[in-house]
C-alpha cells in the first residue's frame, strides 16, 4: 500500500492553508491515523489516533516512537516492522494495547510506506481501528454457543436418568457447572407440611441441607416459589421481596431461583448462589429453561417411579406382591452366596380365612389382611422383606439370618397376632428354612412351605421348621 506525495518538498505542513485542507479531511474520520518518519518517530496523528490510545492530545506523541506508542508487546512491533519491511505494506494486523487504565484494547493496523516521486521511501503512514466491541461480541457470542451447547447436553443427558434421586442431583451439579455458581440447591415441596425441603444440593454441608425447610410463603425460597417466575437478586438486602438484612446464608448477595412447576403445580425450586461476580439476565435466561426441563423430567420419573411401585406392591396390604417376591428371592440368594451369609425364609399362612371371610364378609377379611401386614412391619426389621406371596400367604425374606433367629423372629409375630386377634379366634401357622450352600430360590420355597404344612397339621398357630438333611 504505496502512498506518494507529489512535490514533497514543497509539503509544509506548518503552511496554514495546507494543514487547513488536512484537518478537513482527517480530523472528523473515526479511524486513527498517524504518519511517521524513516526513523519510524511520528510526525503526526489525528484525533481518533488520540483517543484510541487515550492520549491527552495529538501532540502528545509527536516525535516519540512508533512502537513505543503503539505496540505494548515487542514481539507484535517485530512482528509488523517485518511485514512492513518485506512486503511494504501490512492489512489489519491485530494486536492487543494496554491502556493505562490496565483495560485491554484490540486493534487492527493497516500501514504502508509514503515514497516520493522518484520513489524514495520517506515514512511511513497508517491507520488504527479499535474492534473491542467487536471482539467482545464474538466472545460474548461464543460464550453464548458454549452456554447453548451446555444447556442442550444438560437436558439430553436428563433423559437417560429414571431415579430421582440419581436425577436432582444430575440436575444440581450441571445447574452448577453451567452456571459457574458455588453453589445450588434444588428443593421439593412436601404436600403434607407445606414446605419446601432440599432434595439435592451441590456446595452445601449435610447438615445445613437435612435442617433447610422452608415454609412455602415465607422468605427467601419460599417467597420465590409464590411468584411463578425465576427471580435474579442483585442485592438481597436492598430486594422488595426479601429485605433481608445480615443473611449470614449467602455470603454474596446476589443469587437467582426459579420455581419448579409442572402443569401449574409447584413442585419445587431450583436456588444458585455464590457466583464469582454477579449474575445477570443471561444466567437468569438459562436457569430458567433448566427449571422447565427439570420440571418434565422429574415429572416423568415421578410417573414411572408410582408406576414401578405399583408393579412391585399388593394395592390392598401395600406390601411387596409375588412378583417382586420372585425378584428379591434371586437378588438376596445371590448376595447371600457372595459373601457367605446366611438366608432364611418365612412362609406364614392365616389359619381358617375361608371360615372369617364367609362369617365376617370379605370387606373385615381385607382388613385383618392390611392389619396383619401392619403387625409383621411393625414387629420385624426394615432389612426383611415382607410380601403378600397370594390370598392369605404371606412370605418374609430375612437377610443375614440364620434358622435360630429367624424361629425367634416368627414366634415373635405370631405370639403379636394371637395378643391381639385371639377373641376372634384369628392365628397364623408360620414354616422357616433356611438356604442351604448351593440351593436355589425354589428349594428353598417349598422347604418353608413344607415346614407350614407341618404347623398346619400339627393344629395350626405354631411355628415349624426346615431341619436340613445331614451332609454326607
Amino acid at each position: 500500500m504505496g502512498f506518494y506525495f507529489a512535490g514533497h518538498k514543497d509539503l509544509n505542513f506548518s503552511n496554514p492553508e495546507s494543514h487547513k485542507i488536512f484537518r478537513q479531511l482527517v480530523e472528523n474520520i473515526k479511524t486513527g491515523i498517524f504518519m511517521a518518519d524513516t526513523r519510524n518517530n511520528i510526525f503526526y496523528v489525528n484525533t481518533a489516533f488520540a483517543e484510541t490510545f487515550e492520549l491527552r492530545n495529538c501532540f502528545d506523541v509527536l516525535g516519540k516512537n512508533l512502537g513505543d506508542v503503539c505496540f505494548s508487546n515487542h514481539d507484535q512491533y517485530a512482528q509488523f516492522l517485518s511485514k512492513l519491511n518485506t512486503w511494504g505494506t501490512v492489512r489489519d494486523l491485530e494486536l492487543t494495547h494496554v491502556a493505562p487504565g490496565g483495560g485491554q484494547d484490540h486493534l487492527l493496523v493497516t500501514a504502508g510506506h509514503i515514497y516520493s516521486d522518484e520513489g524514495e521511501e520517506i515514512g511511513i503512514h497508517g491507520f488504527v481501528v479499535n474492534v473491542s466491541n467487536r471482539h467482545k461480541l464474538e466472545e460474548d457470542l461464543f460464550l453464548k454457543h458454549q452456554k447453548l451447547e451446555q444447556v442442550l447436553g444438560f437436558c439430553n443427558s436428563l433423559d437417560d436418568i429414571f431415579q430421582i434421586e440419581e436425577l436432582t442431583s444430575h440436575i444440581v451439579s450441571q445447574t452448577a457447572q453451567i452456571l459457574g455458581a458455588k453453589r445450588c440447591s434444588l428443593m421439593l415441596v412436601d404436600a403434607a407440611t407445606n414446605e419446601l425441603y432440599i432434595n439435592a444440593s451441590w456446595g452445601l454441608s449435610n447438615d445445613a441441607a437435612k435442617k433447610a425447610r422452608v415454609r412455602i410463603g415465607e422468605p427467601v425460597a419460599g417467597v420465590i416459589a409464590m411468584q411463578e417466575h425465576a427471580v435474579l437478586v442483585e442485592d438481597i438486602e436492598d430486594h422488595n421481596l426479601f429485605k433481608c438484612r445480615n443473611k449470614k446464608t449467602y455470603t454474596q448477595h446476589s443469587f437467582m431461583a426459579a420455581p419448579i412447576f409442572y402443569s401449574k403445580r409447584l413442585m419445587g425450586i431450583l436456588n444458585v448462589s455464590e457466583k464469582q461476580g454477579r449474575f445477570n439476565e443471561g444466567d437468569l435466561k438459562i436457569l430458567e429453561t433448566i427449571a422447565q426441563q427439570s420440571a418434565l423430567n422429574i415429572n416423568k420419573t415421578e410417573t414411572l417411579s408410582a408406576f414401578e411401585h405399583l408393579s412391585q406392591t399388593d394395592p390392598l396390604t401395600g406390601l411387596l406382591n409375588y412378583r417382586s417376591f420372585v425378584q428379591k428371592m434371586e437378588e438376596e440368594i445371590y448376595r447371600a452366596g457372595r459373601y457367605d451369609a446366611p438366608l432364611s425364609l418365612m412362609m406364614i399362612d392365616l389359619d381358617k380365612f375361608k371360615e372369617y371371610n364367609d362369617t365376617q364378609g370379605h370387606p373385615e377379611g381385607d382388613k385383618l389382611l392390611i392389619r396383619l401386614a401392619e403387625i409383621f412391619k411393625a414387629n420385624l426389621r426394615a432389612t426383611e422383606l415382607i410380601c403378600r406371596y397370594g390370598g392369605d400367604e404371606f412370605g418374609i425374606i430375612l437377610p443375614e439370618t440364620d434358622l435360630a433367629q429367624a424361629v425367634i423372629a416368627a414366634e415373635k409375630v405370631r405370639e403379636k397376632v394371637v395378643k391381639e386377634f385371639s377373641k376372634e379366634g384369628v392365628f397364623i401357622s408360620i414354616g422357616v428354612a433356611q438356604l442351604q450352600t448351593g440351593s436355589t430360590k425354589d428349594v428353598l420355597i417349598k422347604q418353608a412351605d413344607q415346614a407350614l404344612y407341618r404347623s398346619k397339621n400339627a393344629g395350626r398357630n405354631r411355628v415349624s421348621l426346615h431341619h436340613p438333611e445331614p451332609q454326607p
